[in-house]
């Protein structure tokens, strides 16, 4: 089973664009993509490694049971 997750979309456009650069572009537009590519890659694990992890104290369960 495949996981798809934004990242992983994100990733495979990248790929499509930067394939299409590869038929239609020289050496030095290629680098400058590329270049885009990573740094946009770069921002979206950002993005992923912020949104994964949690905000403030974990919520104990319990606590909010027994006070029901």
């Amino acid at each position: 089973m495949v996981k798809c997750t934004y990242l992983s979309i994100f990733k495979f456009h990248c790929i499509s664009r930067a394939k299409l650069f590869f038929c239609t572009r020289n050496i030095d537009q290629v680098d400058r993509t590329m270049d885009d590519i990573r740094e946009q890659m770069d921002i979206a694990n950002e993005i992923n490694d912020a949104i994964s992890q949690p905000l403030g104290d974990p919520i104990d369960e319990a606590s909010i049971f027994l006070r029901a």
